[in-house]
């Protein structure tokens, strides 16, 4: 009697094998990718451990990117797997080649929490999920870093799906080691989720009792209660209809991003489900695919941003947002940024060596016609006296209630405030002010 089986490891797709019920002469049936791969350069990964506080061994595994050549600088993306009580294994995974093939180291691990090594390991976590497995990935980034010193430290990505959507968000919210992010079908906030996941039974026994039970763990191990921390540029991928992690999370993650003026994107994948990156159409697997590799491309390969970089610029001591000016007034240095189309024409830096930074409140729901001109218009304006000298045309913003446009005045935080870049979308502006 023959049994049937499909195999895969790390570097071959799966295939149809048969053998003997005992294992024995085994015979590979299938060939689907040989020819495709034979075109196509792959990285093998690398075995690491790591030891962490208490003395427990996680173990990852370390891929270099294709075309590898010693002491050339590389970023690195960290790889988290869902669950948590998955593990990875000697199987292939698309993503990973995508992106060593586009210039990148990729680590993946087993942190406590996995499966596969034994009953404590995988419930270590149990009422701790991201408090005790962060020093996991830390220390697992540390040991690649350790292993192959062409790793730079300062272009370190993350990505995720499920409980690794939840870890990717809870790491860029409580660490600053990481200086991309990309989380998919991710947990934000734990209490919206239990109203509307399908496995509520999950964290009815991790977090110890239903949501009203155990409500500060629920809030406490949320990744939304510290999103002002992040200051990482996040591509979110989630499906429509995905009902063990569903929409909302994603959206309550994305809104606070763009509310605070992080680099935010969030693809909605249609007629697809949790098990998207699984058993997706096919189309929708590539666009997928193309879309995280694109987005680590750009900003680890091409920008070369740096975890640095990314917290001087989005940081929360050095990120403002428009909803966050009320009753400040700031003053910008006039030869810091370009000019900027005013009602009346060009604003001139040159004209004067200082301007003053003025924001005017608008209606919240017509949001106010401010120079008369029938359109919804700013409520901002630059100029050296307090009735400014003209008016952004065409940006909308709106601060409060009141039905009048009104100066706010208050805090002067000094002469040296640049503006980064002026970001315009329905409903709101947002402005970049560097200190």
């Amino acid at each position: 009697r023959l049994m049937a089986f499909a195999a895969t490891d790390p570097l071959m797709p799966s295939d149809l094998f048969v053998a003997q019920q005992d294992g024995a002469k085994e015979l590979r049936v299938t060939r689907l990718n040989e020819s495709w791969l034979s075109g196509r350069t792959l990285s093998a990964p690398e075995r690491l451990t790591w030891t962490v506080a208490d003395g427990t061994e996680v173990e990852g595994w370390l891929m270099k990117p294709v075309g590898y050549v010693p002491g050339t600088k590389y970023p690195m993306v960290l790889k988290i797997h869902g669950g948590p009580h998955s593990a990875y294994g000697n199987y292939w995974f698309d993503m990973f080649h995508v992106l060593t093939n586009a210039g990148m180291f990729v680590l993946y691990t087993n942190p406590r929490g996995s499966a596969g090594y034994g009953h404590a390991f995988e419930y270590a976590t149990r009422g701790r999920w991201g408090q005790m497995d962060s020093e996991d990935y830390l220390m697992g980034v540390d040991a690649a870093i350790a292993a192959n010193a062409d790793i730079d430290s300062e272009r370190i990505g993350i990505s995720g799906g499920s409980y690794g959507g939840f870890m990717t968000a809870w790491l860029t919210a409580n660490t600053d080691r990481f200086a991309v992010a990309n989380p998919s079908r991710m947990i934000s906030n734990w209490e919206s989720w239990y109203g509307a996941s399908d496995a509520q039974g999950l964290t009815d026994y991790e977090f110890g009792g239903e949501f009203w039970e155990a409500r500060e763990v629920y809030r406490q191990l949320s990744p939304l209660s510290y999103v002002e921390n992040v200051f990482t540029p996040t591509l979110i991928i989630h499906s429509e209809n995905d009902y063990r992690t569903p929409m909302p999370d994603a959206e309550q993650w994305y809104m606070a991003l763009k509310k605070r003026g992080v680099p935010a994107e969030l693809v909605r994948y249609p007629r697809s489900t949790h098990d998207l990156s699984r058993t997706g159409e096919p189309w929708l697997l590539v666009d997928r695919l193309n879309r995280i590799e694109s987005w680590f491309a750009h900003w680890l390969v091409d920008e070369k941003l740096t975890r640095t970089e990314a917290k001087e610029r989005w940081g929360t001591a050095n990120v403002l947002s428009l909803t966050r000016l009320r009753n400040l007034e700031y003053r910008v240095t006039a030869s810091d940024y370009e000019p900027v189309r005013l009602k009346d024409g060009e604003y001139d830096q040159n004209e004067s060596p200082e301007a003053r930074f003025y924001v005017f409140a608008t209606n919240s729901v017509g949001f106010g016609d401010i120079d008369g001109d029938g359109d919804r218009d700013a409520a901002i304006v630059i100029g050296s006296g307090t009735g400014g000298s003209g008016i952004f045309e065409d940006l909308v913003l709106v601060l409060n209630d009141s039905g009048t446009p009104a100066p706010l005045k208050g805090v002067f935080l000094g002469d040296r405030v640049k503006v980064e870049h002026v970001t315009v979308g329905h409903g709101e502006v947002v402005v970049d002010l560097v200190q």
